[in-house]
């Protein structure tokens, strides 16, 4: 009586599901860790973005490894599992450059990592347009009706 379609909903609810508490968790360890890093910042007048970028950096694996099962789910998907590597990127970046500032006492690593930062986030930025696009020419045109017909 039943063509399967209704179990393939089911199934796909279920992985939406699973995609929406993942996504939940991420966007709440990424609204801790911005409202830390804003009151670390303030409170030390900025001499914490070493340490804050520390933290951040944790939290940011933390989003990276929950999204690291759905990033071939789909586009949008991917997309946020690149954002939060990059997030990992910049954080790392962020401790890099500090230290090689501090210990060179010069700006220039700070700007050689800031520019290598820029190119990740562009290179990604691409990458996500052309997946978008791809998955857009691609997409079936559906039929909507009733399970079973």
């Amino acid at each position: 009586m039943s063509s399967g379609c209704c179990d393939v909903d089911t199934v796909d609810q279920l992985a939406t599901a699973g995609r929406r508490k993942t996504l939940y968790v991420v966007l709440w360890i990424n609204i801790l860790m911005f409202a830390a890093e804003l009151g670390a910042g303030i409170w030390a007048d900025s001499k914490a973005l070493m340490a804050v970028a520390g933290v951040a950096l944790v939290g940011n694996l933390v989003c990276f490894g929950l999204l690291m099962k759905h990033r071939g789910e789909d586009v949008n998907m991917r997309s946020v599992w690149l954002c939060s590597r990059n997030d990992v990127i910049g954080n790392a970046g962020v401790i890099i450059s500090g230290a090689l500032v501090i210990w060179l006492d010069s700006y220039w690593p700070d700007l050689i990592v800031a520019s290598l930062v820029a190119v990740v986030f562009l290179h990604t930025a691409y990458e996500v347009l052309r997946d978008a696009g791809r998955s857009w020419r691609n997409e079936p045109h559906t039929h909507v009706g009733r399970c079973g017909d």
